[in-house]
Parts: structure tokens; sequence; C-alpha cells
């Protein structure tokens, strides 16, 4: 059984991380990421890219053209929350938001 395929942990993204604009790292996800790194690649609902960590890692910044493209910032600026499932597959986080 291979299982890359499998989410590692769900984290609901709240307006609070919305209106700050930022990922918050879940801990599972945390704990697999190098203490030097200051950024770090991520594929978000099929599109890669390289993203900002603050220096504890607890979150990723450089997210608001994602959260517009993913449904969760609207047009007239409301927020709409959603829930975010994480893995690591082949050394990259993989993230859908759903």
């Amino acid at each position: 059984v291979n299982n890359d395929n499998k989410y590692l942990v769900e984290r609901d993204i709240t307006a609070n991380d919305i209106r700050a604009r930022i990922l918050i790292v879940p801990q599972i996800i945390k704990n697999s990421i190098s203490d030097s790194a200051s950024t770090v690649e991520v594929e978000i609902n099929g599109y890669k890219q390289t993203l900002n960590l603050d220096k504890s890692h607890r979150y990723i910044g450089g997210v608001t053209q994602i959260y517009k493209d993913c449904g969760l910032i609207n047009q007239d600026n409301s927020f709409v929350q959603k829930k975010s499932k994480w893995k690591i597959e082949n050394g990259k986080i993989v993230i859908t938001i759903e």
C-alpha cells in the first residue's frame, strides 16, 4: 500500500488566518521542515510555488493570491473559511484547500 497519497492532517483555515494572510503549518508537517529553511516548496491545489516561512516555521506567508484563487477571499473581500488537507510527497508539501 502506498501511503504517499494519504493526507497526514486536516486543518481549518480560519477567518483570522485569512485576515492575516497566513497559512498555519500543522505540527506534523512543521516537524518535517528543515530548521534552516526560510522558504518551503508547496503545491496548493495543483499549483507549485515557493513560499516564505516565518522564523519559527509556524506559518507560511505570501498566500493572498492563493486565498483569492481558492475562494477564501471573495471579490468583496469577505472571507470564506475552508478546510486544508496536508501531506508530504517526494519531499514537497502538498496542500488541498477544499
